[in-house]
């Protein structure tokens, strides 16, 4: 696997994400350290309370565009998937298929390629 520079998570299920955030601000707060960070890869959920994670991705796209977002949700709505997809991102997991799908996605992705699980 290639390396990867730098990698960001945002999680509405991390206590605690990027350091001493409020959990209201999740959304807000991807966006800011995707800026500061310029990762190459950034896994990002989509359920994230103040600014959802499609919105926190269109942000992060137009403003950091060497960034590859991979989703890891649980939605696994094909209307969400679809715009995700349009969206620009590089990957989507399904949570329920994390074991066996995000390490095969992140390798994907870093690769330079698409990955978009069983969805």
């Amino acid at each position: 696997m290639p390396a990867c520079h730098q990698c960001a998570l945002s999680s509405s299920r991390t206590s605690r994400p990027f350091g001493n955030s409020s959990p209201r601000r999740y959304g807000l707060e991807a966006v800011q350290r995707a800026v500061e960070s310029r990762a190459d890869l950034i896994l990002l959920d989509i359920g994230l309370p103040n600014l959802n994670g499609i919105e926190a991705a269109r942000q992060i796209r137009e403003l950091v565009p060497e960034s590859k977002i991979i989703f890891l949700t649980q939605e696994s709505s094909v209307d969400v998937v679809r715009e995700a997809r349009n969206l620009g991102t590089w990957g989507y997991v399904v949570k329920t298929n994390a074991a066996h799908d995000l390490l095969p996605a992140m390798e994907a992705v870093i690769s330079g390629k698409q990955f978009f699980g069983n969805t």
